[in-house]
């Protein structure tokens, strides 16, 4: 739990990143995968598998994508919406349901779901802890390119309105996909995408399993 609740303050790190016209098109992008490198670089917060530590070499991302940083409209949800998503390892997790992220991608109308992850009541880090929304999710790229069980992705709630940014460039593996032992939620149904989302992270490949071939 304490490596979930470090790798959740990783991420809020990252999803915090502030957005300025003097910065490059793709400064969270780069900020973001070097955070991440750093990340599995250090034992202490390396979701890798021991065997892979030792010759991790990095990540496979696509190329930054102006096109796959989009505006979405989010729709609140009228009232309180506690459901169960199902985990990598065979469990579940308490999720609340915010609302829904409407937006286009190529012309096409698109949805999805955005949550909160529920604390149990005693974990005294409840109050200490404020994640970003968060969208699990899954598209046609699952399998060939990307993490057959799907991504994550978090926004940043606006201050005003309803209008967010949901920058698929800085979406990313859930920490199963690079060791079994962990449990991973799973995006549920209405989270999956009928079109190919080619940007953020790639299917991560093992550097045991390449040096196999």
């Amino acid at each position: 739990m304490k490596r979930l609740l470090l790798s959740n303050l990783i991420l809020l790190t990252i999803c915090c990143l502030a957005y300025s016209q003097n910065q490059l098109e793709d400064y969270e992008t780069q900020t973001f995968r070097e955070i991440q490198d750093k990340k599995f670089r250090n034992p202490k917060t390396s979701p890798l598998l021991l065997s892979d530590f030792a010759k991790f070499t990095g990540l496979y991302y696509f190329a930054f994508d102006e096109k796959y940083r989009v505006k979405a409209n989010l729709i609140k949800t009228s009232e309180t919406k506690t459901l169960l998503m199902p985990t990598s390892t065979g469990g579940s997790r308490k999720y609340l349901k915010i609302g829904d992220l409407s937006f286009k991608l190529n012309g096409q109308d698109y949805s999805l779901g955005a949550y909160y992850f529920e604390y149990p009541q005693n974990n005294q880090n409840t109050n200490e802890i404020l994640l970003d929304p968060f969208v699990p999710f899954k598209d046609l790229t699952n399998d060939a390119e990307t993490y057959s069980a799907g991504r994550y992705l978090y926004f940043r709630l606006p201050k005003i309105g309803n209008e967010v940014i949901l920058d698929f460039n800085l979406s990313h593996n859930p920490i199963c996909a690079y060791n079994p032992n962990f449990a991973c939620t799973l995006p549920p149904k209405e989270n999956f995408l009928k079109v190919e989302i080619k940007a953020g992270e790639k299917k991560y490949v093992s550097p045991n399993e390449k040096s196999t071939h």
